[in-house]
Order: C-alpha cells, then structure tokens, then sequence
C-alpha cells in the first residue's frame, strides 16, 4: 500500500490597500515687515477685509503719539477726520508706547471703525455697534479684545509676526529741570542765581541789589 502524499494548498489574501491620507490644509507664508508703517498699512487692509468696516475715505496709519484735545494724557491712539489732512484722508495714530501685537491690532481696530461710521459720531451708538459685532468690549472709549475678537484674528497675526517696533517707555524720560545761573557782584561779593529768562529781560546787565553798591553783576553762563 503506497501512501499517498497530501498537499495544502495556501491561498493568500491580498494585502489591505493603505488608506489615503487627507490633504494637509495650506498654511500661509508668515510674512515679514521692514518697517512700522507696512505693518500697521497691512494690519488695517486685513481687519477691513475680515470685519467689513471700510472706511468712508482713503486712509493712512503711522506710529505716533495722539495730539491736541482728542489726544488726552492716557490716549494710545487716535484718527483724525479727513477735515484736518491736508491730503483729505482719515489719519490714524497708535501709539510708539505699545508693541505686542495683539494689542496693536484691537487698538488699530478702534480707530478703523472710527474711520468707517465717521470721527464725527465719536463713541456713540453707531461707533458701539460695530465694536461690539467685531468682539470689542468694554467701555467705548477705552475698548479691549474680547475673545470672539481674539479668535477671528489670531490666524490674521500668525501670518503676519511680530509687529518690528520696540516699546517707547515715556515714564523713563528725565525731565529736564530748569538751570539757574550764577551772578556775582565783582565789588561787595554778592551772589545769587537766577533763571536766563530775567536776564534777557534785563538785556544782560543785572545790577547788584544792595543799595550800597550797584555794580554790574558778572553772569557766568
């Protein structure tokens, strides 16, 4: 009796086909700014675009310091009316004290919206209501970012990096006191200081106040 041999046949399945991974979302170049100015142009082109709050004119925004009545002691930014630019365009401020961009663009997005319902409302309902849509909060005069804010431009200052200015702290500036000026009586000895304003009163010849004397005073500038 032969024995027969037995074979096993081995099928083998095909090997699963590897999933397709999803498309990676495009992340926009971060762009990067020479100067002060390009950023704040850029920044304000981008918060028009995002909030639809198009000003009613041209427009202009540089780093500077608030002036005059609407410029008070605590202002970090301001826009001027079209009435007060020689080139009839809105004129926006903000402040050489701020450097985080994250604040720049809500204060930039202040004085945009005063550009696009008009200087001319200040901070009435007209102003209030568009800040508040965009997610400004707190008083109209003095608005923050609110998170909704926060959210709807964090990819804006993503691409766009860090804003090239370096914080302008006026709190450090020594002040310059006023100097007072030696005069001396050459013949009894006299002496005392006095500011430069009352020696160009007296045309420079300061005559010693003892009444005994009365000899011109030596000024040592």
């Amino acid at each position: 009796m032969t024995r027969k041999k037995r074979t096993r046949k081995i099928i083998r399945g095909s090997a699963p086909k590897p999933r397709a991974k999803a498309p990676k979302a495009p992340v926009a170049p971060q762009v990067y700014f020479s100067t002060r100015e390009e950023y704040l142009t850029e920044l304000a082109k981008e918060l028009i675009d995002l909030f639809e709050i198009k000003p009613k004119s041209d427009w202009r925004v540089s780093c500077g310091f608030p002036k005059g009545s609407r410029g008070g002691r605590n202002a970090i930014s301001q826009c001027w009316n079209t009435s007060a630019s020689a080139g009839g365009v809105y004129e926006m401020f903000i402040s050489p004290e701020l450097s985080e961009a994250e604040e720049v663009c809500h204060v930039l997005a202040h004085e945009v919206i005063h550009a696009h319902v008009g200087v001319e409302n200040g901070h009435k309902s007209p102003f209030a209501r568009v800040a508040k849509r965009i997610g400004l909060e707190g008083p109209m005069t003095a608005t923050t970012a609110g998170e909704a804010f926060k959210a709807a431009t964090a990819p804006v200052l993503r691409r766009m990096g860090d804003y090239p200015h370096q914080k302008l702290s006026v709190n450090k500036r020594k002040k310059q006191g006023t100097r007072l000026i030696k005069a001396e009586c050459p013949c009894c000895g006299l002496t005392f200081r006095i500011t430069a304003k009352w020696i160009l009163a007296t045309g420079g010849r300061l005559q010693c106040p003892d009444p005994g004397c009365s000899e011109n005073m030596i000024i040592s500038m």
